[in-house]
């Protein structure tokens, strides 16, 4: 697509994204999910989706689909942070030649297939795509089509004049291909290209023309000898195929139609470089800026100025990336264009210090909507907060302080005082065994933020006052709500909550009479509740609910609930209590139930829990039970979950429930297998082969089952493991067998996380089975820690000639100096930064 479409689209939809979302939407107010064929970074969408989204009352289920997994990652990234009310389901499939299912829901469903892609195909297969869509659309949906309009031919042939002979390089490229591949003998400096506009199909086709008379001889095949009698012969490509055209002064002696693609397909590969800016311009929207930086940056000039002389908005990822690396990235790319800078996001803790040390700096992000830090000192924060509070369209903040938080007031206080921000996510860290403080807010901290989301323990005696303080709350959820033991100094007043349409909230240990007094209080007009409780069977008490849900929540549309406890001082069994919920009230409302038991021998506790759950991400599963008790239900929606937690003791050929989307495996317990190996018996619940997380949190999974798991699981970037339980005694053999050597020479993951404290000979034994290393988090025997240190950072060491950061958990703060005076005496590393954060060093160079 020429960018002249991409701005005038731009045009379009900030001009008419309200009418078109209002024709999309109809008469009907039910939600809506969105499909966007081809999508990339989202930019331009991103108007229409906030259009669509405030039209209603529940976050809007967004599907952008493309062939770029990386592509996906990065519009789901964007989006999430920058238009919280939209929930994004990434499809990876190639939409043209692969079905493409879109997912079972209530309500419309809108597909968007824009930025005149589809000019790209021919009528054939434009119509044999929209067919395959049409089929999965029902009565009242609907396809958004971008066209391309007519345009004066001359002005796109102007497009494609070649004044620095960018395109006589890439079909020069061509010809000589078809030269070492074929054995022909084009005289490549004869042919110049030519733009030629066809009126029958309205394109442009790029062809060559021989500039003198000549026979092209191929080697293997003499039939296939072309003779150029005049001095204007053809070749130009279409489509899958190389074709050879004449016209009345054009003849060719020996003509050849066509040259299968599938001879050699690398015949028709060229080089990079000789692509039009155009091109590249569609290849940067799916990659991040830094991979952008790295592989085109330096190549020359002309990419340089690629990068530099666009005005389009630029996101910034400052993760995985070494400190030398990150040196170069801050002075070419990110402080020349902060002022195109809309999204930012660092995870790293010394970053922040870096990126914000200047005075003022900030203050000249005058464009930046989304602002992501992560492990950030709470010292940090506070020296950027003013500044935060200036920039004029910062709207969106995730937070995480690196620090330990036991008190949240500051934190609140200083978000709170945000007056622009209408997204926030704040990730908390806290030690379980200390008691969290409420988090004292006043009358004064009345915030705009419409979607809040809090990731880690909050008090529950402070979440009458945060409510209180946030008039236009839309959207609320909580990991874990705890009972701090404390009480709130003075309760605000309290108000119905009209905007609030959406909870979610993970109740630890509170009382259900406590919860229902909050209910009561905000939940008016709340439509979707999803609650997670944990203790007090009174939770499983299906009348309350029915009169609590009648009375206090008129609007609710969907209850999506999970308790796990045990029945202890009631009358009725854990069954008799369930049963409650298959009254006429549920039926009615169509919120079905059904429920689990870890093991066969206590069948008064389990976890009972919804069918039809909304749009979860995690999902804990339990094997059933090799004697079948109890009925179990199949559930509804596992398409959105991409987290399974594996908490069963013992695994069985019987699954009712399979997770096709789901990317992050964790294993609570390691679980006896019958006839089957583990993978075996993960591979029924999970695509293992799609995984790209892995979390083990038992301590007794040998290293060995470790090891075979990881063949299966080939595409994953990121391990972490509670405790590695080796067999001493077949260390040797096991690092000579196929599977290990298979694993080593295969795997690709950058990020491991070790809990358990690791000896030298273990932390060498774990280095060589990961090569691609980047990112450790480990344990380390504390006897043997210069040891191991010096071992990581040997610069004579090629098996961690990609390691860059170095996390050594619950150490003493000496380590620090001892470390740093290692570093320096023995001259490890040059340039380099080290710090000392929640009794964790951290390491970076």
């Amino acid at each position: 697509m020429h960018h002249s479409c991409s701005r005038r689209e731009q045009q379009i939809f900030e001009t008419n994204a309200e009418d078109i979302a209002a024709q999309a939407q109809g008469a009907c107010k039910n939600q809506h999910q969105v499909a966007q064929l081809g999508a990339g970074i989202a930019d331009r969408v991103a108007i229409l989706l906030n259009a669509i989204a405030q039209r209603q009352t529940e976050p809007l289920y967004y599907i952008p689909v493309n062939v770029s997994s990386t592509a996906l990652d990065m519009t789901k990234t964007t989006m999430q942070s920058r238009m919280p009310g939209i929930f994004v389901i990434p499809k990876t499939v190639n939409y043209v030649t692969e079905k493409l299912e879109l997912p079972n829901f209530i309500g419309r469903t809108l597909v968007m297939c824009i930025g005149a892609s589809i000019d790209n195909f021919s009528r054939e297969e434009a119509a044999m795509m929209l067919e395959k869509i049409c089929h999965q659309l029902q009565a009242g949906d609907g396809i958004l089509l971008g066209i391309d309009m007519f345009k004066d031919p001359a002005i796109i042939l102007f497009g494609y004049c070649d004044t620095n002979g960018l395109h006589d390089k890439f079909h020069g490229n061509f010809l000589r291909r078809l030269n070492r591949e074929f054995g022909y003998n084009f005289d490549v400096d004869q042919f110049r290209h030519q733009a030629i506009w066809n009126e029958r199909e309205s394109r442009v086709e790029l062809v060559l023309e021989s500039s003198c008379s000549q026979r092209v001889q191929c080697n293997h095949n003499i039939e296939k000898n072309i003779d150029f009698i005049t001095d204007m012969p053809r070749i130009k490509r279409k489509g899958n195929h190389v074709v050879q055209h004449s016209s009345k002064k054009q003849k060719l002696k020996n003509e050849i139609s066509i040259i299968d693609i599938n001879e050699s397909a690398s015949a028709y590969r060229c080089l990079l470089e000789d692509l039009s800016n155009e091109i590249f311009y569609e290849i940067f929207d799916h990659l991040d800026n830094y991979h952008i930086y790295k592989g085109f940056f330096h190549l020359n000039r002309r990419f340089k100025k690629l990068m530099m002389n666009s005005n389009l908005p630029m996101t910034i990822n400052i993760s995985t990336m070494s400190k030398s690396n990150f040196e170069n990235y801050y002075n070419d790319i990110l402080i020349p264009n902060k002022r195109r800078i809309n999204t930012l996001r660092s995870s790293n803790p010394f970053v922040a210090d870096i990126l914000f040390l200047p005075p003022r700096l900030l203050l000249e992000f005058i464009h930046l909507e989304t602002l992501i830090l992560d492990k950030i000192k709470m010292k940090t924060f506070d020296k950027i907060f003013v500044e935060l509070m200036f920039l004029p369209k910062l709207h969106s903040l995730t937070i995480s302080p690196g620090e330990y938080v036991q008190s949240s007031s500051h934190l609140f206080s200083s978000i709170f005082s945000l007056h622009k921000l209408k997204y926030c996510k704040i990730i908390i860290q806290t030690k379980v065994s200390e008691t969290m403080f409420p988090a004292y807010l006043s009358e004064y901290d009345e915030s705009p933020i419409e979607y809040l989301i809090i990731d880690g323990r909050f008090p529950f005696e402070s979440l009458n006052n945060l409510l209180s303080c946030l008039p236009r709350l839309r959207h609320l959820s909580i990991s874990t709500l705890v009972k701090s033991g404390f009480e709130e100094r003075r309760e605000l007043p309290s108000t119905k909550l009209k905007y609030l349409k959406y909870i979610s909230l993970n109740l630890d240990y509170v009382r259900f009479d406590q919860f229902e007094k909050i209910l009561k209080t905000f939940f008016h007009y709340v439509e979707i509740l999803r609650i997670a409780t944990l203790f007090d069977e009174a939770y499983l008490n299906a009348k309350r609910w029915e009169e609590l849900l009648s009375i206090h929540m008129p609007c609710l549309r969907i209850f999506d609930m999970n308790h796990c406890d045990s029945i202890r001082n009631n009358s009725l069994t854990y069954h008799d209590l369930i049963d409650q919920f298959n009254s006429s009230f549920w039926i009615s409302k169509q919120w079905f139930f059904t429920h689990q038991h870890d093991w066969q021998q206590s069948l008064e506790s389990g976890m009972f829990y919804s069918t039809n759950r909304y749009r979860r991400q995690d999902y804990t599963f339990y094997w059933e039970l090799a004697d079948k008790i109890c009925p179990h239900a199949e559930e509804n929606n596992l398409n959105s979950v991409k987290h399974v937690h594996v908490c069963s003791k013992r695994a069985n050929k019987s699954c009712v429930n399979y997770f096709p989307n789901a990317t992050q495996l964790s294993i609570k317990r390691y679980f006896e297998t019958l006839d089957d190996s583990i993978s075996t018996s993960l591979s029924r619940i999970v695509p293992l082969q799609q995984l790209t997380k892995l979390v083990i949190e038992c301590y007794n999974f040998p290293w060995e089952e470790i090891v075979k798991l990881l063949c299966f699981t080939p595409n994953l970037d990121a391990l972490k493991l509670d405790f590695i339980k080796f067999n001493e005694n077949n260390i040797n053999l096991m690092t000579k067998s196929k599977t290990y050597q298979y694993v080593s020479n295969t795997n690709k993951i950058k990020n491991l996380d070790v809990r358990h404290a690791c000896s030298y000979e273990r932390m060498r034994l774990i280095i060589n089975l990961f090569p691609k290393l980047e990112y450790l988090k480990t344990g380390v025997n504390r006897k043997e820690i210069v040891q191991i240190v010096r071992f990581l950072l040997s610069k004579s060491n090629n098996e961690t000639q990609n390691l860059f950061f170095l996390c050594i958990s619950e150490i003493p703060k000496i380590c620090l100096k001892e470390l740093n005076f290692l570093i320096k005496l023995e001259n490890l590393l040059g340039d380099y930064f080290i710090t000392f954060i929640n009794r964790d060093l951290y390491l970076w160079w």
